[in-house]
């Protein structure tokens, strides 16, 4: 699902907001902007004034504002996006043609990031334990550190980042104030629907992908119109399985590892590796930098970062995040209560 999204739109508006003025540090000049925060249905929802009342940015959980709560949803960008900005423009009374309108309908606005939400069940496992284990065997390459509040770990890649974490535990926290955005979609059944929601989110453990302004361009996403439901489903998985989670060898499987590694300079690196040789002392700086790279795209660990672990891990965590175990659509208890079910 769609868990955050920060998008800009041309149309031409009055200046709003206050002034904020960006410092760059490299001295290419100084960036002022202008920005407020809306609240619709309770939810913030931050605006931003740009390049002289020509362009306007609009970012939050679009979930959260449409439907009250963001512990499941959809993945049709297209149409939250739309949505989004329609209601935007209606609390800063700006009006929108009917070509804009349309326009925006099918896709035709910009996406400076994106956040892709699925949800995982970790019964028989335990949730602390899968992100143990999630911390423990991730490449270092990745940078795998517990999140500061709340249950979770974040892994870093360049231009994306994943946070595996502990929904019940932020829906129930009252300073995130997820009870607040609910009970004005709901009404009088919010103490009802909150215990389902509840219900819901501790079932499961939470994959969240963050995914740049960066990454977007790269990749050809920068546009609503880019994105389908398959779309999103294809990105959240291949970046998943790219992640190789799990994947640092243990000692007592390195003999079977070697077999697997056709390329014989890449199977010399490995087991040089594994007796914990410096291997700046066997290669020069570029062919390492090169076979490091090829190993760590193939099998998912880092020559220079990572080191064996002594004995395999007690959980697959690939068995876990496959994509086959996803927890997609709505849960039948829905169906009495379609207000929080934006589709």
């Amino acid at each position: 699902m769609d868990d955050l999204l920060s998008t800009t739109i041309d149309i031409i508006h009055k200046p709003f907001g206050s002034s904020r003025t960006i410092k760059r540090e490299d001295s290419t000049g100084n960036t002022k902007r202008l920005s407020k925060t809306l609240r619709i249905n309770q939810v913030p929802v931050y605006v931003t004034s740009l390049n002289g009342g020509t362009q306007i940015n609009i970012r939050c959980c679009p979930l959260k504002v449409l439907q009250g709560h963001n512990v499941f949803g959809t993945n049709q960008v297209k149409k939250l996006g739309h949505k989004l900005i329609v209601m935007v423009l209606k609390e800063l009374g700006i009006n929108a043609t009917q070509d804009q309108l349309c326009a925006w309908k099918v896709g035709e606005f910009q996406i400076d990031e994106i956040h892709l939400t699925h949800r995982f069940p970790v019964s028989g496992f335990g949730l602390r334990r899968v992100l143990a284990h999630i911390h423990r065997y991730s490449s270092k390459y990745l940078r795998p550190s517990f999140i500061d509040k709340g249950i979770g770990v974040t892994l870093k890649a360049p231009h994306l980042e994943w946070i595996f974490y502990d929904k019940y535990i932020e829906f129930v926290d009252k300073r995130k104030k997820e009870q607040k955005y609910l009970k004005v979609v709901a009404g009088d059944n919010a103490e009802r629907t909150g215990k389902l929601l509840q219900r819901s989110a501790s079932k499961s453990i939470r994959a969240e992908l963050k995914l740049s302004k960066e990454y977007l361009k790269d990749n050809v996403l920068d546009r609503g119109k880019h994105w389908t439901v398959g779309k999103a489903i294809e990105v959240f998985t291949l970046e998943l399985n790219r992640l190789c989670l799990g994947q640092i060898p243990s000692l007592p499987e390195m003999p079977m590892l070697y077999k697997q590694i056709v390329d014989p300079k890449l199977r010399s690196i490995v087991i040089l590796w594994a007796n914990g040789e410096d291997l700046s002392n066997h290669y020069g700086r570029t062919s390492l930098q090169k076979y490091r790279k090829a190993i760590r795209d193939e099998h998912g660990f880092d020559v220079l970062k990572d080191q064996p672990v002594l004995k395999p891990a007690s959980i697959n965590l690939l068995d876990i995040f496959d994509s086959t175990n996803m927890l997609t659509g709505f849960p039948k208890w829905v169906q009495k209560f379609p207000e929080l079910a934006f589709r």
